[in-house]
């Protein structure tokens, strides 16, 4: 009687088996990345529409008019609260997408919109006397970056 030895087929398919599943796990963790960037832009979608009701109510866009016309300082005590808290909301959301794109969930083409919009705004007075009183609030990493990257780059373009 004949010994069969089952010992490396049964090597080989399950060695098969291993590479076939490490395959299977790329391609699930490709489709999680893709699912979560997809929600990382539906949030930034949802986000500005909601920033951009706001400038649907009159007094706010006369505020925004205003300050671009006559200069920040044109506004009352009042109106620079107001618009302090414009660019608050506006900046919660910019460190939002920040951290999100830091985790890899906003890809690399909608960050580099986001920094060019943040550059731009920098680069009004008006803006970096809310930054003054918004800054010292926000996290570490994100005003890092907005005194390291975005400020600099701002002052070149002015």
């Amino acid at each position: 009687m004949k010994k069969i030895d089952l010992g490396q087929p049964i090597t080989v398919v399950a060695n098969v088996g291993v590479i076939m599943g490490i395959v299977f796990l790329a391609y699930e963790l490709r489709q999680n990345t893709d699912a979560v960037r997809l929600n990382a832009a539906q949030f930034m979608a949802s986000e500005h529409a909601t920033l951009n009701r706001g400038w649907m109510d009159p007094s706010i866009a006369e505020l925004w008019v205003q300050a671009r016309s006559h200069g920040y300082e044109s506004l009352s005590d009042v109106q620079k609260r107001q618009w302090y808290g414009l660019d608050s909301s506006y900046l919660q959301l910019q460190q939002s997408l920040f951290y999100q794109w830091r985790a890899g969930s906003l890809d690399q083409a909608t960050w580099n919109g986001r920094h060019r919009q943040l550059v731009e705004v920098f680069q009004t007075d008006n803006f970096l006397a809310a930054w003054e009183f918004w800054g010292s609030g926000a996290n570490d990493d994100f005003r890092d970056y907005i005194e390291t990257v975005v400020i600099p780059a701002a002052s070149q373009g002015k």
